[in-house]
């Protein structure tokens, strides 16, 4: 039969408090990778939500100054 000496437990210790170490450092990890990723999700979508925003007021104006022209032609 197998005897649990004294070594033999601290040996199980160390490597169960090691397993969970690492089970640690990982979690956090994938926690810290999904919040990088979210946040430049999220930064990403606000520049193409300024980006779409800049268009559509440049081509406002165009259109804007474009049917002004030709009333500024006529008088």
């Amino acid at each position: 039969m197998f005897e649990m000496t004294l070594s033999n437990w601290w040996a199980c210790w160390w490597l169960l408090v090691l397993v969970v170490v690492l089970v640690l450092v990982v979690v956090l990890v994938l926690v810290v990778v999904l919040v990088l990723v979210v946040v430049l999700m999220l930064v990403l979508m606000l520049m193409l939500m300024l980006v779409l925003v800049l268009v559509l007021v440049l081509v406002l104006v165009l259109v804007l100054n474009c049917s002004s022209e030709p009333s500024r032609i006529n008088n």
